[in-house]
């Protein structure tokens, strides 16, 4: 019974969006990409199921796009997996040319770093530094899912430091300067939005072209730093 509804929502949803341009933000996570959904919730925008994109996990990975095509048809706004994986951008923006960016930002590397492995340490290992172990008997989405995203994503291995700084803020310094260098004279296709300085929101809705009286980013998932 659950399936079944589940699926008259996805065809329910395909049909409110249908014909209406797509926004993705291609930030890392812990930059912000929990509270713009929320946002773009409370904007009146069909926002696409999280867990039902991060089951992408193995496809995706492979290369493989036919979901994730389908996942995108049953909404507007989209964040997270697979939307925040370095290159990915460049598929969705072949896929729906009149689509839109939100490239969400730390105000450095380092906060960024220490955000995330506070979140993690939290989220999968009782507030310590997460372990190969830890990640892999945990059960989000499914049993060991993290441990696949992380070697897959982050190049986490067995054999080696687990959350090495200098390996992780490279990769998000070099995802964030790849993304503005695609997208550099493609006018209006981008947007750079810092949510800890809580400013741009009217810069946002300029650039979706729209008006609300919400005058700031809600701000979800954020930890004592």
């Amino acid at each position: 019974m659950t399936y079944f509804k589940g699926e008259l929502v996805g065809i329910f949803n395909s049909l409110r969006v249908l014909g209406k341009p797509k926004i993705f933000c291609i930030g890392f996570n812990k930059t912000g990409t929990t509270s713009l959904k929320i946002l773009f919730r409370e904007l009146g925008f069909v926002v696409g199921a999280q867990h039902e994109a991060e089951f992408l996990l193995s496809e995706v990975e492979r290369g493989k796009f036919d979901g994730l095509f389908k996942h995108i048809n049953k909404a507007q706004f989209f964040q997270d997996y697979p939307f925040s994986v370095p290159n990915t951008y460049k598929v969705l923006d072949e896929m729906c040319p009149s689509a839109k960016f939100i490239l969400s930002v730390r105000d450095s590397p380092d906060a960024w770093y220490k955000s995330l492995v506070k979140f993690h340490s939290l989220k999968f290992n009782n507030g310590n530094l997460p372990t190969v172990k830890s990640l892999k008997e945990n059960n989000y989405i499914y049993k060991g899912w993290i441990w696949e995203f992380l070697t897959k994503v982050y190049g986490f291995e067995e054999d080696k430091k687990l959350y090495n700084k200098e390996d992780l803020t490279k990769l998000y310094i070099n995802h964030n300067e790849e993304v503005k260098d695609y997208f550099k004279g493609k006018k209006n296709k981008l947007i750079v939005i810092n949510l800890q300085n809580n400013e741009g929101v009217e810069k946002l809705y300029k650039f979706i072209n729209i008006k609300s009286s919400i005058s700031q980013f809600p701000w979800e998932n954020k930890s004592k730093s």
